[in-house]
């Protein structure tokens, strides 16, 4: 189905099938405005922080099970972001098995789908589990791929048909009713055969300025660590072992190098002595 924005879908899902004061499980560090919509919906947000461990991130799935176990809700974000982390399928059957097991619906914001690097595989979860299939809304978007946020076009999908009613009814409660005249003709033609050649260039051109980046990291800036990754344009930088401040960091990139950038304490408490670049 349509939706503007993928942070739209979430919104309108949290505030028609929830109920005030419900709990919604994420894994931290998150994209902040993930988090945001939810507490400003009056819910309450469960965070399940995510285990770093020689510069790669791993679930902790003794901590998301106890996070499940209290919610009616999990916001999945598949690749991670800003993580970059692509889940393996054995990590998403876990994911979909406690689902299952506590009755609690999954929202997964794959937006990176199409930017996954080194041989790994973006696998929809909910082509692993009938449950998770029919208790899901999986949220795609050209918007990060093809570079056009701007017309604000998503796709929800929803296979179950009660959920589909129910969300297009609360599309059009909100107003939303159609695509943007534009937005229909630059969608269909990003998702041509020319257009996923366009990913494939793409996709070499970001590799070579991944591996750029990290050269220059390591011959410039030795005491960062970037994360291990295989998903999305960005890479979650490690800057710890600096023994700065966020404040110290930003005043030495802002004031001095005049270079303005998002920060890891906007990704939650997780994200702190960290950077996305």
């Amino acid at each position: 189905m349509f939706c503007p924005r993928i942070i739209q879908a979430v919104s309108l899902y949290i505030q028609n099938f929830t109920q005030i004061g419900d709990k919604v499980t994420t894994l931290s560090p998150a994209y902040h405005p993930i988090s945001n919509t939810v507490c400003v919906n009056h819910r309450q947000l469960l965070e399940s922080p995510l285990i770093y461990h020689n510069g790669r991130y791993e679930i902790d799935f003794d901590d998301l099970e106890d996070k499940f176990k209290q919610s009616v809700c999990f916001i999945l974000l598949s690749p991670h972001n800003p993580t970059g982390t692509v889940w393996q399928q054995a990590d998403l059957l876990k994911i979909a098995k406690l689902a299952e097991k506590y009755k609690v619906f999954i929202i997964s914001d794959d937006v990176h789908a199409d930017f996954v690097f080194d041989n790994a595989i973006y696998r929809p979860i909910s082509t692993l589990s009938s449950y998770v299939e029919q208790h899901s809304f999986i949220c795609t978007s050209p918007a990060k791929t093809f570079n056009l946020a701007g017309l604000e076009i998503a796709n929800i999908v929803i296979a179950n048909p009660e959920y589909r009613e129910k969300f297009k009814q609360c599309l059009i409660a909100a107003g939303i009713h159609n695509p943007g005249y534009f937005s229909v003709p630059a969608f269909l033609q990003a998702y041509t055969l020319q257009g996923q050649q366009w990913i494939k260039e793409l996709k070499h051109y970001l590799a070579e300025n991944r591996q750029w980046v990290k050269e220059q990291c390591a011959r410039y800036f030795p005491d960062w660590v970037i994360t291990q990754s295989h998903g999305t344009y960005m890479l979650w930088i490690n800057y710890q072992k600096m023994q700065l401040t966020e404040q110290q960091l930003k005043h030495w990139f802002v004031s001095l190098a005049e270079v303005e950038m998002s920060w890891g304490s906007g990704f939650g408490a997780a994200g702190d002595g960290f950077f996305p670049h």
